[in-house]
C-alpha cells in the first residue's frame, strides 16, 4: 500500500511538474513578456531551490519525510493557484518561489520515503522510482502541448489545477511508514556547512 501510495504521488507531482515547466514560458511569452524577462523568470526558481537546499534538509530532519511531501504538494498547488491570480510580474516571481521550495522539499523527502520502505529491496525501489519520473517527465511535457493547443495557454493551468488537486489528495492519502516516529534534532545551517568542508577531500 505504502510503495504504490508513494509511487503514485511520484508520477502525479512529476506530470503536473513536467507540464508546468513546459506551459510557464509559454504563458509568459503569451502575455508578450520580453525574451530575457522570460529567461530570468525561469530561472528565479532554480535560484530559489539553489538557496534552499541545506535550509530544506534541515526542515526536513525536523518535520519527517511524510510531512515534508504532504508540504511539497501543498506549495506546488498554491503556486498554480496564484496563476489565476493578475497575470502581474510580482506574482510570477511568488509563483517560482513556491515552485522552488516544493522541488527542494519534493526530492529528498520522497527518496528518504521509498529508501525507508525497505533496505533490502532499496536497489530495486530507487530504479522504480528514477522510471516513474522518467516516464512522467515524458508524458507532462506531451500533455502540456495537447492541452495548449485543445484548450489555449490560460485554460491549460486550469488542466494543471486540476492535476495538482488529485496530487494534493493523494499525497494526503499517503501512509506514514513509522506512526510513532518522532523528528529528532537536526543540525543548523551553519553546522551543516561546517560538516561538509570539514569532510572535503
Amino acid at each position: 500500500m505504502a510503495s504504490q501510495s508513494i509511487y503514485a504521488v511520484v508520477i502525479l507531482y512529476n506530470l503536473a511538474l513536467s507540464m508546468y515547466l513546459f506551459l510557464f514560458p509559454l504563458y509568459l511569452d503569451h502575455l508578450v513578456f520580453s525574451p530575457m524577462l522570460i529567461g530570468a523568470l525561469v530561472s528565479v526558481s532554480a535560484v530559489f531551490q539553489v538557496i534552499l537546499r541545506l535550509p530544506m534538509g534541515a526542515y526536513i530532519d525536523r518535520i519527517g519525510q511524510h510531512n515534508a511531501t504532504k508540504l511539497s504538494s501543498a506549495t506546488f498547488l498554491l503556486s498554480i493557484i496564484f496563476f489565476f491570480a493578475r497575470p502581474l510580474l510580482p506574482f510570477f516571481i511568488v509563483i517560482q518561489l513556491f515552485s522552488g521550495v516544493s522541488s527542494t522539499l519534493f526530492w529528498p523527502s520522497t527518496q528518504a520515503y521509498v529508501a525507508s520502505m525497505s533496505h533490502r529491496t532499496l536497489g530495486y525501489r530507487m530504479g522504480m522510482f528514477n522510471l516513474l519520473t522518467g516516464v512522467a517527465g515524458v508524458v507532462g511535457p506531451l500533455a502540456g502541448g495537447y492541452s495548449k493547443d485543445l484548450v489555449g495557454p490560460e485554460k491549460s493551468f486550469s488542466v494543471l489545477l486540476g492535476v495538482s488537486v488529485i496530487l494534493m489528495l493523494v499525497t494526503l492519502a499517503l501512509p506514514r511508514l513509522h506512526p510513532g516516529e518522532t523528528t529528532g534534532r537536526t543540525m543548523g545551517l551553519m553546522e551543516s556547512m561546517l560538516v561538509v568542508i570539514r569532510e572535503k577531500p
